[in-house]
């Protein structure tokens, strides 16, 4: 079960669709490249537009 929901999370992107996806997704990872940086960033700014 919990190896379905990991395939299903890495499947896409899901912004700003719950805080629980948004916190299982890395939202306070310490990114360790520009690229992690990057995408954490975006997924930033979509859960505040979306808070909005």
């Amino acid at each position: 079960m919990l190896k379905l929901l990991l395939e299903i999370l890495q499947s896409q992107d899901f912004y700003g669709i719950s805080e629980e996806i948004e916190i299982a997704k890395g939202r306070n990872a310490i990114p360790k490249s520009m690229t992690q940086a990057l995408n954490q960033a975006k997924r930033h700014i979509f859960w505040q537009s979306r808070k909005r």
